[in-house]
C-alpha cells in the first residue's frame, strides 16, 4: 500500500504562514485537510519555529508551589519511634529509619 504524500512543499509553506498568523495545529489541519497530531509532528519534524511546543503553551515556569516541593516545612514525630524527624510534606508519617523496616513494610 503507498500512502499519498500530504506534506508537499506547497503544503508545508501554507501551514508555516497560517502558524505565524496564530492558528492552532487543529486549525490548520482543518484548511489542510490533515489531522491535528500530522501538523504537531510536522511541525515537530521541520523544527517550524525555535522552541516550538507541541501544544502551543510555554514550558512551565516553575511557581512557589513546584521550588516547595522538595523543601523542609518542619519536624514532626515519628508514629512508630516517636523520634522527630524532617518532613517535607504534611503526609509524612514515618522517619526513613522506620520505613527501611520489615515492620512497616509488612503492614
Amino acid at each position: 500500500m503507498i500512502a499519498k504524500k500530504i506534506w508537499t512543499t506547497e503544503n508545508l509553506n501554507k501551514a508555516k504562514e497560517l502558524k505565524k498568523q496564530g492558528l492552532t495545529a487543529r486549525q490548520i489541519g482543518s484548511k489542510l485537510g490533515v489531522s491535528k497530531n500530522s501538523v504537531l509532528g510536522m511541525m515537530y519534524r521541520d523544527k517550524v519555529e525555535r522552541g516550538y511546543v507541541p501544544n502551543g503553551k510555554p514550558h512551565a515556569i516553575p511557581n512557589d508551589s513546584m521550588i516547595g516541593y522538595f523543601t523542609k516545612i518542619g519536624k514532626r514525630n515519628c508514629m512508630m519511634c516517636n523520634k522527630k524527624f524532617d518532613i517535607y510534606s504534611k503526609f509524612d508519617r514515618f522517619c526513613d529509619r522506620c520505613k527501611r523496616t520489615s515492620m512497616y513494610r509488612s503492614a
